[in-house]
């Protein structure tokens, strides 16, 4: 049996990842760091590691229709963090949150899918910019980085694969969902008339 080994994601717009590539590149001389190339930058909404192929048609339906029953919703960088967390870090983000819970409701309909995988860690959302394998502090270099506090609409989820390479896991695109269009937004003055 052949798998693959497959997250879910949502993918900021370019714009968005060089922005956030561009806030980093004081920190690229930093040693020890594998710094994330922005092409690669997302968002994992579930990770389901490896994947029998005979069970990905399957999947991407079911992800095909929670993307049709979830309207667009506005994400907004807030701050740098770290996995597993600021003095021990090994892995380091920017994080992302939203006003109305949407990327929540997102991220457990879709760890739903799933009922049998063994739980993972509370969703915190992010994406990862930078790996290091002993722990360093970079969050003290971070904090001295400021994160644009730039916001994106969430368009789209897409069934990733990763490939593990020694340059670091490379990913491409299996399928991409469009979440449903937003309602046009009617001013109250035109409902009154």
């Amino acid at each position: 049996m052949t798998t693959q080994r497959l997250f879910i994601s949502l993918e900021p717009p370019e714009a968005i990842k060089q922005a956030i590539g561009h806030s980093l590149s004081a920190l690229k001389q930093v040693k020890g760091v594998r710094w994330a190339h922005p092409a690669q930058y997302h968002l994992t909404l579930r990770f389901l590691g490896d994947t029998p192929d005979a069970d990905i048609d399957g999947l991407s339906t079911s992800l095909g229709e929670i993307a049709l029953a979830t309207p667009e919703f506005t994400l907004q960088l807030t701050q740098w963090g770290a996995f597993p967390d600021a003095q021990q870090g090994r892995i380091f983000w920017a994080g992302v949150t939203d006003t109305n819970e949407n990327l929540a409701k997102l991220a457990q309909q879709i760890a739903a899918l799933e009922p049998t995988q063994e739980p993972q860690s509370a969703f915190t959302p992010h994406i990862t910019v930078a790996r290091r394998r002993n722990t360093m502090p970079l969050t003290a270099l971070l904090g001295q980085t400021p994160l644009p506090p730039l916001t994106w609409r969430a368009q789209s989820i897409q069934l990733m694969a990763s490939t593990l390479t020694d340059y670091g896991a490379q990913h491409h695109v299996i399928a991409r969902h469009t979440l449903a269009a937003s309602p046009p937004t009617i001013p109250t003055s035109r409902l009154q008339s």
